[in-house]
This record gives structure tokens, sequence and C-alpha cells, in this order.
């Protein structure tokens, strides 16, 4: 959890357009079922909210995988059986 917020403060530390009044927030918001859930929140220019969120978004990406840190994603298992070995016709 501590790597992934230093991570989140590095990429912050990276982009000027980034305001730092109000201070950033990075904290520890959920602990789901396969997951850390960190939030992020930072302030911008309204001349720059796009272009910073998506600055955030794979830049985050690219310092998780840099530092060895893995995104979970949901997956779906499918088991196929034959119906008629099953009762059902």
């Amino acid at each position: 959890m501590d790597k992934a917020k230093e991570v989140f403060r590095k990429v912050i530390s990276e982009d000027a357009r980034i305001l730092l009044d109000p201070k950033p927030f990075v904290e520890i918001t959920n602990l789901g079922d396969s997951s850390v859930d960190v939030s992020l929140r930072v302030w911008t220019t309204a001349d720059d909210l796009w272009s910073v969120r998506w600055f955030l978004i794979k830049r985050l990406k690219e310092a998780f995988d840099e530092a060895g840190i893995t995104i979970p994603y949901p997956h779906m298992q499918l088991v196929a059986q034959n119906a008629e070995t099953h009762g059902v016709s």
C-alpha cells in the first residue's frame, strides 16, 4: 500500500499542471475482494482538466508497471459440460 501511494505521489510531482494547493489527496480508501483501492484527488485549472486526467491515467499505469505493481482485472471462468451426462435434454 505504501509503495502504491509513493508511486502516486511521484507521478503527481512530474506534472507542473497539478496544483499543490489544495494539497493532493492520496489515500487507501477500500479493501476489496481482490484489490486495495487507492483514491487520488488533485486540482488543476479548468483548461488543463482533461489533459491532466489523461496524463494521470496513462502515466500511473506506466509507473505501476515500472514499480512491479499489478492491477487485478476481473476474470470469468466458463465451464462447458456435456448435457447428456447431466440429465439435460
